[in-house]
């Protein structure tokens, strides 16, 4: 049950740290393009949709491409103008939406891969009686959506990476509700959780029994939601007849996965609700600003024995399991400041590792020599060089999740320009062993938005210890204490790898936290 609860119910991306099965970013992605392109109920065929519509997206020569469709004139209702697209990857995707949210998706594809970049959309969509124009556009921080209709003009600012996603990072389209005006509301606003949020619309629903139905009485045959009411918080997934699969949070007392279905008449104990295939966790609660905290205090639970690394110099273990079998737990208090130097002494093994060059960490390229040689400029203190070439690389490596899934080395990354996290933590290591400087790689998550988030950063050997280096943060010594360490190692692969039983069934409640 536990499974079928991951699979359907919360299947957030894992491919974000390790890579993971893309079944589900194929569903998912049909989901994106029927809430970003049309968000409108669902028609049946005879009012003009086909029983198969097959949407194209077609890379040219790394260009803003067009959104073309064959068989679609109509989607759900809507008549979508325009939808232009930025792909950064030598794709050619064919997705097949069977009567768009029926049946969810059947799909061919000769190559599955490459990003996604919502650049501006134009649709018209009838609710009801009721006509609707939306547009949409993006400045690479935030798409900006404008609903009107006869009676108002809704406009609407949504926060996400840089105009981009990954399209393996298609399962966060995990609808997020919030009821208006309480629990007998029809009208649901419709957005996606934390920063990964990609559209809103506001769709005029009800519940009659345990189907969706829309205000002109079509029933929606799938969804999938996640609603907030009251501080209750419950993921449903209902399919075509009907069946409800529905998990409530623990912190109220429900510890259930309830099935009704045909084939699953079952109530069964669900002890790790949260055992998610995921990268992205529910922080448990809501900070202020990261920027402005001294510290948080988080408890750490996972089942899996795993390969664990819970200390740093900003991190520090305040209690944990002795439990030989799991769970496991831990609680850590997490600081901006460091502690206590991380004191460590390093054999001549784990040197060599650290300073190792490889097919990432290209620390033997010219252009990598170059870059970190242009960074540190006469500069000859570790500590100093470290910081040099971190700046350096916040100032000149743009974040872009749009490279999420493109090529991790560091001679690449140099060369596009941009990058995420993971891009940034090779080539920060590439550049600084390089200069001789021993650094390993650390994995854990980020808080932003309510949301804990994989991230990879680096440690440095200087001076007899560990220190602490972010590039993609504004001060890379310094980073948000909103950072939890749960592994690390020579490389990216290997970090992962060992954090990578922890991660299939990891709980992080962020407990207590305090200000500058």
């Amino acid at each position: 049950m536990a499974a079928l609860w991951r699979a359907y119910a919360f299947p957030v991306i894992l491919s974000f740290m390790f890579s993971h099965t893309r079944r589900h970013s194929f569903l998912f992605f049909a989901l994106l393009l029927a809430l970003v392109a049309c968000a409108a109920p669902a028609v049946s065929a005879d009012e003009g949709l086909t029983e198969r519509t097959e949407i194209f997206l077609i890379y040219k020569g790394g260009a803003p491409i067009g959104y073309s469709h064959t068989t679609l004139k109509k989607l759900q209702g809507g008549d979508p103008k325009f939808a232009r697209w930025a792909i950064e990857s030598e794709i050619y995707m064919r997705i097949s939406i069977k009567n768009a949210f029926r049946d969810t998706l059947q799909r061919s594809a000769e190559i599955i891969g490459g990003n996604l970049r919502l650049l501006e959309m134009e649709s018209a969509l009838t609710m009801g009686k009721e006509k609707y124009e939306l547009t949409a556009k993006s400045d690479n921080s935030s798409l900006f959506v404008t609903s009107k209709n006869s009676a108002r003009t809704h406009r609407t600012e949504t926060p996400y990476p840089m105009g981009a996603v990954p399209v393996s990072a298609a399962p966060l389209l995990l609808a997020r509700l919030d009821l208006e005006n309480g629990p007998e509301s029809r009208v649901i606003k419709v957005v996606n959780p934390g920063m990964y949020r990609l559209s809103i619309s506001e769709m005029a629903v009800f519940i009659e029994g345990r189907a969706p139905v829309t205000q002109d009485g079509k029933v929606l045959d799938a969804i999938l939601l996640r609603t907030e009411m009251d501080g209750l918080e419950t993921f449903i997934k209902m399919d075509a007849k009907g069946a409800v699969y529905e998990c409530v949070q623990p912190a109220v007392g429900i510890k259930q996965v309830r099935v009704s279905a045909r084939d699953f008449q079952a109530v069964k104990e669900f002890e790790s609700w949260d055992v998610t295939d995921s990268s992205v966790l529910d922080a448990g609660r809501r900070l202020p600003n990261s920027e402005t905290l001294a510290w948080v205090d988080a408890d750490i639970t996972w089942n899996e024995k795993a390969e664990l690394t819970l200390t740093s110099a900003h991190q520090k273990v305040r209690s944990n399991s002795t439990s030989s079998r799991g769970p496991y737990r831990a609680s850590v208090r997490v600081t901006r400041e460091p502690q206590a130097p991380d004191k460590a002494k390093i054999s001549d093994a784990e040197r060599r590792a650290c300073l190792a060059a490889d097919s990432k960490i290209q620390s033997t390229h010219e252009a990598v020599r170059d870059a970190a040689a242009e960074a540190a400029g006469k500069e000859t203190g570790a500590l100093k060089q470290a910081q040099l070439i971190a700046r350096w690389i916040h100032e000149n490596i743009r974040p872009d999740p749009a490279t999420w899934n493109n090529d991790h080395a560091a001679a690449t990354t140099l060369a596009r320009g941009a990058g995420m996290n993971k891009h940034v933590a090779i080539l920060f290591a590439a550049m600084a062993r390089s200069r001789g400087i021993p650094v390993r790689v650390a994995t854990g998550v980020i808080y932003t938005g309510g949301l804990l988030i994989a991230h990879f950063w680096n440690e440095a050997y200087i001076d007899g210890s560990w220190v602490t280096v972010d590039a993609t943060a504004p001060d890379p010594m310094r980073p948000a204490p909103v950072r939890i360490k749960l592994a690390q190692g020579p490389n990216t692969e290997i970090a992962g790898d060992r954090a990578a039983p922890a991660i299939k069934s990891l709980r992080i409640d962020i407990t207590g936290s305090g200000q500058r």
